[in-house]
């Protein structure tokens, strides 16, 4: 099989196109200059927050050519990309990179693309972090797991007890909060992420001070119950 893209459900050689080219560009960050009346420079607050904020990747840009080189299908091929993703918001994996996915708004670029060459060019924007295929509730799969670089995040209907209370979150690319859902609740419980402890009840729990991803985390929980976390690694 040809290697591509896939849009949302659909592979790239379902158009009977090939990729030559991708380009995914890094996103611009959201700089924060405040001038300083009667001095020479800026006060840079760009990392006012802790770390810097991105703009989404724009210019985003990947290039096909048909499989079967012929000019008249060719034709078919950018009216059916076309219905497909035109203007939408799509959910992208390259095959080169398949534990990911970026979220995209794409357009067939009408002036770039070449019957004459059989080539189509697609273009839009990304989200400025690229996600896992595979979050911490999904059931990961034997099929498209990538041992190589691949890492196993399923943490769903965790048995807490006195024995089992500790669980290990592997870094993940940039720091997101966590949705902590406990069902099947037999004795109050808390979490710590190592610097504060959380009361948990029944059903779903945030603390925007617990972050996930920029580094390992270890959770310590007390109490008995279930507990599922909800989290997906992002990277840039």
């Amino acid at each position: 099989m040809e290697k591509g893209v896939t849009f949302d459900d659909k592979h790239s050689t379902d158009f009977g196109l090939k990729l030559i080219n991708i380009y995914i560009p890094m996103p611009s960050p959201k700089t924060n200059l405040l001038p300083i009346p009667g001095a020479d420079g800026s006060l840079d607050l760009t990392e006012i927050s802790g770390r810097p904020m991105y703009e989404n990747r724009e210019g985003l840009e990947m290039t096909f050519i048909l499989l079967n080189n012929d000019y008249y299908d060719w034709f078919q091929a950018y009216s059916e990309i076309g219905e497909y993703i035109h203007g939408r918001r799509v959910k992208v994996i390259l095959d080169d990179d398949p534990n990911y996915y970026y979220i995209c708004r794409l357009s067939v670029d009408g002036k770039k693309s070449n019957p004459a060459l059989g080539e189509i060019i697609i273009s839009g924007s990304a989200e400025p972090y690229k996600y896992d295929v595979i979050s911490s509730m999904d059931d990961w799969l034997w099929d498209p797991f990538d041992f190589s670089s691949g890492i196993i995040r399923t943490i769903k209907n965790v048995k807490i007890t006195q024995s089992y209370h500790t669980i290990r979150i592997p870094e993940a690319g940039a720091s997101a909060v966590p949705i902590f859902i406990v069902t099947e609740m037999k004795s109050p419980m808390t979490v710590s992420d190592g610097q504060n402890i959380y009361e948990l009840s029944e059903g779903k729990n945030r603390f925007p001070e617990v972050r996930l991803g920029k580094k390992e985390v270890i959770l310590t929980f007390s109490g008995e119950g279930t507990i599922t976390i909800d989290y997906r690694g992002r990277y840039l």
